[in-house]
């Protein structure tokens, strides 16, 4: 059998070519944006993907779900169980879709219109952006579910492929709003929808065609849509608390300091997710070894743990303290006198959350692993929302709109606690820790 590391290195290396690729795209993507936009139309775009990716949350919820269950089954060596489960999802994945699309066009809708500050003279590029948006976030519903076949095979170099061509896609919808400007917004959105659309439909002839055990002839499962529906209802609350955490934060800087603080947000993410690139495609790496071999190696787990703590620890906090320490030379060279104000501030702030968000990764995927999630998920959600009141709070008091990011980073740091002591607590019969000496 491979050992750890060597199964990590090969699926390291598979994604690496894909994260140095969309580094590169995704940061030429946001100096086209931003230059083609300015400030306040970037913000704009901002709030309105922002209000549309409310409703994408319950996507990483899904594949983490089928996920873990797509993992088991390979770790039990059960082919038709595999396949099952994989059917099953799937019509589960088509209700989640249909959901979006419904909630995003009522409830969406409604706050777009009633509550959603924009310029009013973008206002109409803005409603084409939401409208785009929705079939985005559906068709990135969709996609989850190949997404997670892909990931459980540990096809890694296949979602490499694909995560480049994304971000060629990617570039090269921020090219054609550059080339437009005059209704850079309009066809940036309708673009990026188009690519995700494009997307899907290669995910899933791959799947079909390639991925053994991917296909509808086994029929839905009563039993396996019970389970994964469950598991994923309760999981669902940690989606709901990130709506709280990141997307209601953000909504509430754009009703208290308007679209300029929503470009700020969104430079500052931007920055952190392209810097967590790097650790995501470890993450990508060890998350299908740790789904399965907490069910196939229960005795050796704790070292494959604490050992992808430590990676990501030190893949993370490098490049976070680089970028901190030297924030304002880095976003006057990357973007030069398009930097929003304050996005120094939030970008700081988004620092300490990539690092936290690293850490919590490993802890969180056993987690899931183990199945048992309903205080798991009640306790992040509690604290997700006392996170949101507390930036509510911060901007009634008049204090700073960097003080949002500062409550969000605080609540993480909680919350990385909170699963470090779950695992140790709650699951110290699962997993064999090695003894003090």
């Amino acid at each position: 059998m491979e050992n750890y590391a060597r199964r990590l290195s090969r699926n390291s290396l598979c994604l690496l070519l894909k994260a140095l690729c969309c580094d590169v795209a995704n940061f030429l993507a946001l100096k086209l944006v931003v230059d083609a936009l300015g400030v306040s139309g970037y913000g704009t775009y901002a709030a309105v993907s922002g209000l549309v990716f409310v409703f994408s949350r319950l996507n990483a919820v899904m594949e983490n779900s089928v996920c873990r269950f797509l993992g088991k089954e390979l770790g039990h060596r059960d082919g038709d169980g595999y396949a099952v489960v994989f059917t099953s999802a799937l019509g589960l994945v088509v209700v989640l879709a249909i959901a979006v699309v419904l909630l995003g066009e009522t409830v969406g809708s409604y706050y777009f219109r009633h509550f959603l500050v924009v310029p009013t003279e973008l206002s109409g590029a803005a409603r084409v952006a939401f409208h785009a948006g929705i079939v985005m976030v559906a068709a990135l519903s969709m996609r989850t579910v190949f997404s997670a076949a892909m990931s459980s095979c540990e096809r890694m170099s296949v979602l490499a492929v694909f995560g480049l061509a994304e971000g060629l896609l990617s570039l090269a919808s921020a090219a054609l709003a550059f080339a437009f400007r005059g209704r850079g917004i309009e066809i940036y959105a309708l673009s990026l929808s188009a690519s995700s659309v494009l997307l899907l439909i290669g995910f899933a002839v791959y799947c079909f065609l390639r991925v053994d055990g991917v296909s509808i002839v086994h029929g839905f499962n009563g039993a396996a849509v019970r389970e994964i529906g469950v598991f994923f209802l309760w999981s669902t609350l940690n989606g709901v608390g990130n709506v709280f955490r990141y997307d209601g934060s953000a909504l509430l800087l754009n009703r208290f300091a308007g679209v300029v603080c929503n470009a700020a947000w969104s430079v500052a993410f931007q920055v952190r997710d392209i810097l967590y690139v790097i650790v995501a495609v470890f993450h990508g790496a060890v998350s299908p070894v740790l789904l399965r071999d907490y069910h196939e190696r229960p005795r050796d787990f704790a070292r494959l743990l604490m050992g992808s703590v430590c990676v990501s620890g030190v893949l993370s906090v490098i490049p976070a303290a680089c970028v901190a320490g030297f924030a304002p030379r880095f976003l006057e060279w990357w973007l030069g006198t398009s930097v929003p104000p304050m996005a120094v501030a939030f970008t700081r702030c988004a620092m300490v959350v990539m690092v936290v968000d690293a850490l919590s990764y490993p802890f969180s995927a056993t987690i899931m692993a183990g199945g048992r999630v309903v205080l798991y998920q009640c306790v992040l959600s509690a604290l997700a929302v006392a996170s949101f009141l507390a930036a509510w709070v911060l901007l009634r008091s008049g204090l700073p709109e960097w003080s949002v990011l500062a409550a969000v980073a605080t609540g993480n740091v909680i919350a990385l606690a909170y699963r470090v002591l779950h695992v140790r607590v709650f699951m110290k019969d699962d997993i064999t820790w090695p003894k003090s000496r």
